[in-house]
């Protein structure tokens, strides 16, 4: 299911994409219900076993059948072809789906590379109002641990927060400036991967 792009710009790709997603998640309930319903069979079994060591026990000889194992079996088996044939659907549907995307390609290439300019352009405006209110909250910042330390007159600190939230497993965490950094090469995507830490201008 996560192969499948959240939004397309053609009504019958979107479409297709749309029940071939519904399908999927259908033989997906559809599997987790027969494994439940399997390892439910396990206690049919044993009541029906149950049923005739109490028959046994009554001096009945008859043996009173395996209705709870049958009954179990034939939900089994429901719920396997169920979920066989919502899998026959979804290669079916997939069948249909690749075939609008190939018979529609080039015009969805030619939308998508659009739509990445546009979100491109726009991306590297909030980037550059993420610097100017990152400078603002320097300067304010820088201004409060000043007066905080009046009269003594000590120069205001250097304002380099580390964002924690993004410490990776050996427990660094990334300044203001690299996670910046890492933002913008997503706006220019003609610059280098990868750039040396400490290169990004502070604000």
């Amino acid at each position: 299911m996560n192969d499948l792009p959240r939004e397309i710009p053609d009504e019958k790709a979107q479409a297709a994409a749309d029940e071939l997603r519904r399908l999927q998640a259908e033989k997906q309930q559809a599997g987790t219900e027969r494994v439940r319903l399997e390892r439910a069979r396990n206690g049919a079994v044993e009541a029906d076993r149950e049923a005739y060591a109490a028959a046994l026990r009554g001096g009945k000889k008859e043996d009173p059948g395996t209705s709870a194992t049958e009954k179990a079996d034939k939900a089994i088996a429901k719920a396997r072809r169920r979920e066989e044939a919502l899998g026959t659907a979804c290669g079916q549907a997939r069948a249909e789906f690749d075939a609008v995307v190939s018979d529609h390609l080039d015009e969805l290439q030619r939308i998508a590379e659009e739509r990445v300019s546009e979100s491109r352009v726009s991306f590297g405006r909030v980037l550059e109002s993420l610097v100017e209110e990152h400078r603002k909250l320097a300067i304010a910042i820088g201004l409060a641990g000043w007066l905080k330390a009046f009269p003594q007159g000590r120069a205001p600190g250097k304002f380099a927060p580390r964002l924690s939230a993004l410490a990776d497993r050996s427990g660094e965490t990334p300044s203001f400036e690299q996670v910046l950094e890492a933002l913008t090469e997503l706006a220019e995507p003609s610059k280098p991967a990868a750039h040396a830490a400490g290169t990004m201008p502070r604000p």
